[in-house]
């Protein structure tokens, strides 16, 4: 989420993606922390140290409904194009003014981190929203002098990756830092198709749970059964209906390898009932009377007599004891048997 509502930005690590040291401030290397002042949501030095600035916006992760840790870089050698303000702000410009060199609009990548545990030496860091403590606190631990193995360990965490750049319209800018950077708010959705696999963090030797596959929490704790309740039971009655509807001449409950097979459920029942199905005209094609812990019926699509029925509109009348009635209109269309195929 990109917004100027500066209580929902993200404090994080500005990291330098400048190529060559010698042209950048402090003489920091390509993605170590920026060498500059940190800055307050207002892009001014606010005492805390080197590296650190703020995101206009937030990162939540849809298969925990965690809040993710924010990263972005900029290019100090390039103040021209924003680079070194410690400012989340990317211009339009793909190419230098000269054309000889890529700026890409100064080079704020935006780094959108995991949130699983990882090893930092001999410590577990916890990469849950910490306002990016535990990357900052990597990338500047003098402890680990391998620099590149503190840039792997950070990196590595890394989900998604862009490279933003401002519209190449003369219409269209960003806001100043006073006004919020960016002038709405926009939602960027990001999803993939994940496979029921098993994932194992291999920086960390700490078990994962559920045997390294996918794990989800949800509780019932709001969720509570109410009894004796007559207004409840009428309005549990509208949430019967028949599945699908209308039936087009196939339904996910059949059998595929049997073209005879003709199912519909009636679904969302209590436990006594009695169901009767009629034509417009109000004849009697079927009656089912249901006294078990079920939610759902299955129909045939038959009459009485095990006839299959022919294609059109039905009512399906639920006669609910202590409840009440509801009357759903079904529409179906049956399909023609090939013998050619038997």
């Amino acid at each position: 989420m990109f917004t100027n509502d500066r209580s929902k930005w993200s404090r994080c690590a500005v990291v330098e993606t400048g190529e060559l040291a010698a042209f950048n401030v402090g003489n920091a290397d390509k993605f170590d922390l920026r060498a500059s002042p940190s800055v307050d949501k207002f892009g001014k030095p606010d005492g805390t140290g080197n590296g650190m600035g703020w995101f206009p916006g937030y990162a939540i992760n849809v298969e925990t409904g965690e809040r993710l840790n924010i990263m972005f870089g900029e290019d100090s050698s390039i103040p021209s194009e924003n680079g070194n303000d410690m400012i989340w702000n990317p211009t339009k410009n793909l190419l230098s003014k000269n054309f000889l060199s890529p700026v890409f609009g100064g080079k704020h990548y935006v780094y959108i981190m995991g949130n699983k545990k990882f090893k930092s030496g001999t410590k577990e860091v916890g990469t849950k929203y910490d306002l990016c403590a535990s990357y900052a606190s990597i990338l500047s631990d003098a402890g680990i002098s391998n620099k590149s193995l503190r840039k792997r360990l950070v990196f590595s965490q890394a989900m998604w990756v862009t490279m933003p750049l401002v519209k190449n319209d003369r219409n269209v800018s960003l806001a100043s830092v006073e006004g919020g950077i960016v002038p709405n708010e926009v939602t960027v959705r990001l999803r993939v198709k994940r496979p029921y696999a098993k994932y194992i963090n291999s920086l960390t030797t700490t078990p994962l749970a559920n045997d390294s596959a996918p794990l989800y929490r949800f509780s019932t704790a709001s969720v509570f059964p109410d009894k004796a309740n007559s207004d409840a039971a009428k309005k549990a009655l509208d949430m019967i209906t028949v599945s699908p509807n209308p039936y087009y001449a196939y339904a996910g409950y059949e059998n595929p390898n049997n073209q005879l097979d003709t199912k519909v459920k009636i679904i969302n029942l209590p436990n006594k009932c009695t169901v009767s199905i009629f034509t417009m005209n109000g004849f009697l094609v079927r009656r089912f009377k249901k006294d078990d812990d079920k939610t759902h019926l299955d129909w045939d699509l038959k009459n009485e007599a095990l006839v299959p029925i022919v294609s059109g509109i039905y009512l399906v009348h639920i006669d609910a004891p202590n409840m009440g009635e509801r009357v759903i209109k079904w529409f179906g269309i049956m399909r023609p048997v090939d013998f050619d195929t038997f």
